[in-house]
């Protein structure tokens, strides 16, 4: 059975908004950073105490879990001084069918830097806002191996 692996790496985890975005004013606007992965800071970290990184997907995370799966606690720290605001995403680069993002939870606030267990659901967003994910869904859906991710 293909066991798909948890890719977090800090320059998916962190879009530091850490700079106004300008503009509204009438004056002059502020151009928005870019999050270069080469410039995320060394002590930014991202943790989950579910399952090692790049290790197997346990069950209960995968669609063979309760009520389909439920989301992986996640936690991070280090972020760079200014942090406004995360977006968290769950992706796997490298299933057989491309690409796939599990979850998509943007603008967190820099005072949120964890998410616990089933925090995917889309009833749960600590401040954030779900975007709709490769299956077409605002929160979590559950790695699958054999599921092709709807249009």
């Amino acid at each position: 059975m293909w066991i798909p692996t948890f890719a977090a790496s800090a320059a998916v985890v962190l879009a530091s908004m850490a700079v106004s975005c300008g503009g509204g004013g009438g004056g002059p606007s502020t151009p928005v950073p870019t999050v270069d992965p080469a410039q995320t800071p060394a002590s930014f970290s991202v943790t989950t105490e579910a399952f090692a990184t790049a290790g197997e997907f346990p069950e209960r995370f995968s669609c063979l879990g309760p009520d389909g799966g439920v989301s992986p606690p996640v936690a991070w720290s280090g972020a760079p001084e200014g942090t406004r605001a995360y977006v968290v995403i769950l992706s796997e680069p490298e299933s057989p069918v491309g690409a796939v993002y599990h979850w998509v939870l943007s603008n967190l606030p820099a005072s949120v830097t964890s998410l616990s267990e089933g925090a995917g659901s889309v009833t749960e967003s600590h401040g954030g806002s779900h975007v709709r994910n490769s299956f077409n869904i605002r929160g979590y859906t559950a790695p699958c191996g054999s599921v092709t991710p709807r249009e």
